[in-house]
């Protein structure tokens, strides 16, 4: 046997190990991206499973509504507090787009005030509300403004005119 046959099996071996050793480690890092993350394991939050059908106490906070007001202006807004209520369990929205408050429900902010009025005031006619219009009109509303309003005269946001 030459020489070199010596040398060509143990570089052979090393190549083989080499490249089993590169499929081990990436299919560690394979499994390492698919484990999650280690931590304690916290059940989702939202407005129904943590107060049930129970409507959460206080809406959505002013500071809430001044970042919404902040991101997306009154119409941000109009959408966020239109939200809270919704998951909150005082409004109801059916396939069609019409809203119904719910039996006894009360408003907790003055934006959800502006939409208990305007949802009574086109109720009254027996036509039932619908979301689009009801935004419309929430965005113009003196409660919804308010909140920009407020928000301008502490130096935080912007009015139209600056």
């Amino acid at each position: 046997m030459p020489f070199g046959y010596f040398i060509l099996i143990p570089g052979y071996a090393l190549a083989v190990l080499g490249a089993a050793y590169g499929l081990l480690m990436q299919a560690r890092a394979r499994r390492a991206r698919r484990a999650p993350a280690p931590g304690p394991e916290l059940p989702p939050v939202t407005t129904e499973t943590w107060w049930g059908r129970q409507p959460a106490a206080g809406g959505a906070p002013r500071d809430v509504l001044e970042i919404a007001w902040l991101q997306g202006g009154a119409a941000r807004t109009a959408d966020t507090a239109l939200l809270t209520m919704q998951q909150d369990g005082l409004l109801h929205i059916d396939r069609q787009g019409h809203l119904f408050l719910a039996p006894g429900a009360r408003p907790r902010t003055p934006v959800e005030r502006a939409i208990t009025t305007e949802c009574a005031e086109a109720g009254r006619s027996g036509a039932p509300v619908a979301l689009r219009d009801l935004r419309k009109r929430l965005i113009g509303h003196q409660e919804t403004v308010a909140i920009g309003a407020s928000l301008t005269e502490r130096g935080l946001a912007y009015g139209p005119e600056d």
